[in-house]
């Protein structure tokens, strides 16, 4: 009687198969991480505008409103064109802001000028997941 042997060895066929199915999951075992990280964090910014009395302004702060479905962690910065001779209030910060909720950040920053007149410009910087971004708003004080 006739024994058939059992071979151990890998053809090249088996070793193409092998490798055409293990391609699409390595694949998406490196893709996925990948697409985690890049997400984009989701929020809106509401710039409250300033209110200037002489040469004295004062500004309540910006809303953030998270529009995600994940927390949203912020750092902050306030800086002021051209620099005043006074500058005071919250001027850097960090903040996690629950998914589907707001917060009021540099709420109370106030300046006042060395010269009226002056075109000044306030820009609110955000550092988040994902990026940054920078708002503004333009204001002057009033000649008395």
């Amino acid at each position: 009687m006739e024994q058939q042997g059992t071979s151990t060895e890998v053809t090249r066929r088996t070793l193409v198969r092998a490798a055409a199915w293990s391609v699409p999951v390595i694949a998406a075992a490196v893709a996925t991480p990948l697409a985690a990280a890049s997400r984009r964090a989701e929020f809106t910014v509401d710039m409250a505008p300033a209110s200037v009395v002489g040469a004295t302004f004062t500004w309540p702060g910006a809303v953030i409103e998270n529009t995600g479905t994940t927390p949203l962690t912020v750092t902050w910065s306030v800086e002021v064109t051209p620099t005043l001779d006074s500058l005071s209030g919250p001027l850097t910060g960090a903040i996690t802001i629950p998914p589907l909720s707001s917060a009021t950040v540099a709420a109370g920053v106030t300046g006042y000028y060395v010269a009226a007149a002056w075109l000044t410009e306030l820009l609110f910087t955000l550092i988040h997941d994902g990026g940054s971004r920078t708002d503004k708003i333009s204001f002057r004080a009033e000649e008395q």
